[in-house]
């Protein structure tokens, strides 16, 4: 069997329900619910910690910051296809589900990602699209410079 260690970052209306399960988890499947954190206390476990996938089942979704902070660590990402999840996945950084995914399917495309060979190329592409297309600081001097020509 293959070993997962779940990390949640976040809290929500469903969080006692989530928590309440964990103890069902299989023994192959350490689970660690981290709750609520702060940005510069997600930016500060992305850097001092390993994270080999980035999973976004949302039912609906607009582009998520949450998505954009993993990327900007060259972390792969795994998500349904809806909102602007697409968009960055279209991008190349990592792998769309259907808009309402079963286990099974979810399973099969994080099973595929950990055999893929070319893993590592994934995590250069998923930084490469963050800093290119989502870089705040790329952008505000990219922005900058079109408005001063506008003005100009």
């Amino acid at each position: 069997k293959v070993k997962i260690e779940w990390t949640h970052i976040g809290d929500g209306e469903q969080w006692s329900i989530l928590n309440s399960e964990k103890a069902n988890a299989p023994e192959n499947c350490k689970i660690n619910f981290l709750g609520a954190k702060s940005n510069s206390d997600v930016h500060a476990y992305y850097a001092s910690n390993p994270v080999d996938l980035f999973v976004n089942l949302s039912t609906q979704e607009g582009t998520p910051v949450s998505i954009m902070e993993a990327i900007s660590y060259g972390v792969p990402i795994l998500a349904t296809a809806v909102g602007g999840n697409k968009e960055v996945i279209d991008h190349g950084a990592g792998v769309l589900l259907s808009e309402n995914p079963k286990a099974d399917e979810i399973a099969s495309k994080i099973l595929g990602l950990i055999e893929n060979k070319e893993y590592i190329a994934l995590r250069k592409d998923s930084y490469k699209v963050w800093d290119s297309y989502y870089n705040s600081d790329r952008n505000y001097t990219g922005f900058s410079q079109i408005l001063s020509e506008l003005l100009d």
